[in-house]
């Protein structure tokens, strides 16, 4: 590694640079060069009673269920976590499940049904392997998508299958005759074809299921208000002995195959392979925590099996069910961390989809989306630096920006209505159903024209100077209205409700997803405003199992992936302790298979669910929540290491961020413990940007004391030095011995 020659090492970290310091440098290198600051920084917030840096699940939904589909797959088959197989979600109310099709394996026997294991292949292979024990049989379930050649997804995707392969095994120590009960639940009538098929035989029959080995049938029921087949596996088993059946389910139209048991491992096996070499963005961030690993791993996955071709068109989209779409609120993080992977092409395609049609809500009552939209085609515009890509979107940021303001020229006709000067009634979305005069819609519509005044500084348009007269307009009545609203919660704490005067009176805590994106990524708040101080107060106060309670649908309930927007609001306002205990928090409330549903009840409490599973809002936000953690831009300045979990800093570990893109250019950073914890070594390649003024490292998550600290092979005398930033620098810290 080439180490600087070129070092100025600064008086103190808040003085300016000496004559002698100055000396010997051009003016073509200072363009080159910014500030480095490396030192340990008081921690501010709550450091006690936080959740623990441990990943173990032990907040898991009690159901769940995982998409085993491919990339870009248009059958999102979904297996639950009864090991049932299920295909073509519906949405419908009513008690029948919301799927076409749904096949659940199980054994019949006269004990009672087992505990039902389950797990996935591995992180990177969604291959479900469900066994449940009854008596002394043992059944053994593997469900996969299968693996077809093909010219592209429109050519694939008519020829696919899914697998179920079902492997019965006597654990006791005397021949008994075991007997598997697969039970088929279908909306169209399901009947026996030959050569063991069931075939559809509503309209035009079909082959939708083969057999092997061919098996005995019930005849079949109708069972309001779809229909229902068992197929009976019965075999006589000596001691240790196994009998196997595979059901090869027809997803596409030319998908004839007929897979035979023999095959089953074989095509496992290349499913198995295809997904452990398939080209996806896996390596750009690695961290020691091996559990936190795999689940950034199946992260990443979700996120591209939830994707679908719109046209030409790779759309990301939130889930494979409920929400099997893009919408205006979650869209702007999916992509944000598509591109962090480093795959900002796809990312764009997606995005200027979305800008012109999504599936969230409409019109003036959701005008929120304005402000979400200017923020995602400006956040794009910095991370990926192609200013001529802004220019080609200019007409559609002036089209939000003017739309925020003639939202807001609505609402003056009347100086008596709560909402004068701010934004029409809406809809809050996140918990807050019904049409408000609400503060959601205010946060992202301040937000978003904040955004726009950047982007348009960015090109130096005119626009600049009119929106920023508007957004201090715009911050004044905002400013006034909640002085007028807040309230005190039981706690003694003064908050700002997210409902105005006069509307109906909502929990302190319900739909305050808006105000936690207000203060980051939305940056509105200077971090001592008072009010928005006393706002996050109140939602400390409502917290169960490390999140907040009663913020989103289930008013008793637990809103996953806001656990990430209430870290993200502490990591800005410096509180890192607090917000990688969070991290964790949301972590835990993942399932088994690495994923989230939207939202669930606590621990021990009556089951309910709300949402999409696998949410992938939830997998883009854990996603950017590490990435924050280690790489976080303030302002001109980028934070390494602020939020960095304690448990990553143990001796031996390293953690990795390769290629990372950030508002200044693309940058790695690696963090290596020494084996005996005695020193660390931070290498950073910085990005190549003029822009950024400095560089802050920073070591308080260390838990030691820093006896030393060197620049390459040079001892930094105060904490801060200057950099070149299109070179390599490494950061050595020795620490005190006996901590």
């Amino acid at each position: 590694m080439k180490i600087l020659a070129l070092v100025m090492v600064l008086v103190s970290a808040h003085t300016g640079f000496t004559d002698d310091a100055m000396s010997g440098y051009s003016s073509e290198e200072m363009t080159r060069s910014c500030g480095l600051e490396v030192r340990t920084f008081a921690v501010k917030g709550q450091v006690d009673g936080l959740e623990p840096e441990v990943l173990d699940f032990r907040y898991a939904p009690g159901e769940w269920q995982v998409c085993i589909g491919l990339p870009d797959d248009p059958h999102k088959s979904i297996v639950k976590s009864d090991g049932s197989l299920n295909h073509h979600y519906v949405r419908r109310r009513g008690n029948f499940p919301n799927f076409d099709t749904s096949v659940l394996a199980k054994i019949e026997s006269d004990s009672d049904d087992g505990k039902i294991e389950q797990r996935l292949y591995s992180a990177r292979v969604p291959i479900v392997i469900t066994s449940q024990k009854s008596g002394s049989f043992l059944l053994h379930q593997e469900a996969w998508a299968g693996i077809l050649q093909g010219s592209g997804v429109e050519e694939w995707s008519k020829k696919r299958q899914d697998y179920l392969w079902l492997t019965l095994k006597n654990t006791g120590e005397k021949t008994a005759t075991g007997r598997v009960v697969v039970r088929v639940r279908s909306k169209t009538k399901l009947t026996r074809g030959p050569l063991g098929t069931l075939v559809e035989t509503a309209g035009k029959k079909r082959t939708v299921c083969f057999m092997s080995p061919v098996c005995r049938t019930v005849k079949p029921g109708n069972v309001r208000p779809g229909y229902e087949l068992n197929l009976i596996y019965e075999q006589q088993l000596a001691a240790g002995a196994e009998y196997s059946a595979l059901l090869s389910f027809y997803r596409g139209p030319r998908a004839n195959e007929t897979t035979d048991v023999a095959q089953a491992r074989a095509m496992r096996d290349k499913a198995v392979e295809y997904w452990e070499s398939l080209y996806l963005p896996y390596d750009r961030i690695v961290v020691p925590d091996e559990a936190v690993q795999g689940l950034l791993d199946s992260c990443i996955r979700n996120i591209w099996q939830a994707r679908e071709l719109r046209g030409v068109v790779a759309a990301f989209q939130v889930g494979p069910t409920v929400y099997r779409g893009t919408w205006a609120a979650d869209g702007p993080f999916i992509l944000e961390a598509v591109t962090y992977l480093g795959r900002a092409a796809e990312a764009r395609e997606s995005l200027e989809l979305q800008v012109v049609k999504d599936e969230g809500p409409q019109g003036i009552e959701f005008s929120k989306k304005a402000g979400l939209r200017l923020w995602m085609i400006w956040r794009h515009a910095q991370l990926t630096g192609d200013w001529r890509w802004l220019e080609k979107m200019w007409p559609k940021v002036k089209e939000e920006a003017n739309r925020i303001i003639e939202y807001r020229k609505m609402t003056r006709s009347d100086p008596s209505q709560m909402n004068y000067g701010l934004m029409p009634p809406g809809f809050g979305d996140g918990g807050l159903a019904g049409k408000h005069r609400e503060y959601t819609n205010v946060y992202w519509t301040l937000a978003g024209l904040r955004a726009a005044i950047q982007a348009a500084e960015q090109l130096g348009s005119e626009s600049v100077a009119a929106w920023k007269a508007e957004y201090e307009d715009y911050w004044k009545y905002f400013d006034k209205a909640r002085e007028r609203d807040k309230l005190v919660d039981r706690a003694g704490n003064t908050y700002v409700p997210v409902t105005m005067t006069g509307e109906k009176e909502q929990l302190p805590q319900r739909g305050a997803w808006a105000f936690l994106q207000s203060i980051y990524p939305g940056r509105i708040f200077a971090a001592d405003d008072e009010l928005m101080c006393g706002t996050m107060a109140m939602l400390d106060a409502n917290q169960r199992e490390g999140l907040i309670y009663g913020t989103g649908w289930i008013k008793n309930g637990i809103w996953n992936y806001s656990g990430s927007f209430y870290g993200h609001a502490h990591l800005w306002l410096g509180h890192s302790k607090k917000a990688s205990a969070t991290f964790y928090a949301f972590g835990n409330h993942a399932c088994p298979l690495l994923c989230w549903r939207e939202e669930q009840m606590p621990r021990g409490e009556k089951e309910h669910y709300v949402g999409d599973m696998p949410h992938n809002w939830a997998s883009a936000e854990f996603i950017r929540f590490v990435r924050h953690m280690m790489i976080l831009e303030r302002g001109k300045e980028l934070h390494l290491l602020e939020g960095m979990p304690a448990t990553w800093a143990k001796p031996g570990n390293e953690t990795l961020l390769k290629d990372i893109p950030t508002s200044f250019g693309a940058m790695s950073l690696s963090v290596r413990v020494a084996g005996d914890g005695k020193t660390a070594r931070v290498t950073v390649d910085p990005p190549r940007c003029e822009e950024v003024e400095k560089i802050v490292v920073h070591l308080e998550h260390f838990k030691q004391s820093v006896k030393a600290i060197t620049l390459g092979n040079r001892k930094l005398e105060g904490i801060a030095a200057r950099i070149l930033t299109d070179e390599r620098f490494a950061v050595n810290i020795e620490f005190e011995q006996g901590n």
